[in-house]
């Protein structure tokens, strides 16, 4: 006998039993591809399971540091964990002000990720592009992205850190699209939900 996890509600687990195989198991005589139980019943096995995610749960977020978060949180690939470790961030007492407030208008993007409301992407065409990014790290970084399909013409590509003026973006410059691909170079502000938009003029 054992246990398993299943999602009871976001960002919530609950356990569930479930029977093991009976005795140790051996390969299936009626198809060595898979494994048998001693009773000759064929068994599946499936998992995911990786040294990083034993080394994420092995140090909980409650003895990690605000650091440690905010790393796990940047580099997860699940949105469900990025939404957890960001609300672990959140219930600190030691954030500051700023961060606090960052993270007030990020948790909501996230959370409509992992319920798969919404995208990273919020508008693609062969005239158009439009995402939200979101750097973790304390200090600007630069980024670099490649942008497949847009139509040749000149195109207004602009960065807007969220809950600052529009008309007024951190960045904006025009780039020329002559080929199927692009690449265009960006800094990222740290710890500033932004939007890169791409528009034909």
């Amino acid at each position: 006998a054992g246990f398993g996890l299943r999602r009871a509600s976001l960002g919530e687990y609950e356990t569930t039993p479930f029977i093991a195989p009976a005795g140790p198991l051996r390969v299936c005589a009626a198809n060595p591809r898979y494994f048998a139980d001693a009773s000759g019943r064929p068994v599946y096995l499936t998992g995911s399971h990786t040294w990083q995610i034993i080394e994420m749960f092995s140090q909980t977020p409650q003895r990690a540091g605000m650091t440690r978060l905010i790393h796990l949180a940047g580099t997860t690939h699940d949105e469900l964990e990025r939404l957890r470790l960001l609300r672990e961030l959140e219930a600190r007492t030691d954030l500051d002000a700023r961060l606090r407030a960052d993270l007030a208008k990020l948790l909501p993007v996230v959370n409509d990720w992992a319920d798969g409301k919404s995208r990273g992407v919020v508008d693609s065409s062969r005239t158009s592009f439009a995402a939200e990014l979101y750097h973790f790290g304390a200090q600007p970084r630069d980024f670099e992205a490649e942008l497949f399909l847009l139509s040749p013409g000149d195109y207004q590509l602009t960065l807007t850190a969220t809950g600052t003026d529009h008309a007024t973006p951190n960045q904006q410059r025009v780039i020329h699209v002559e080929s199927p691909r692009v690449r265009v170079s960006l800094e990222l502000p740290a710890r500033r939900l932004c939007l890169v938009k791409v528009t034909r003029q």
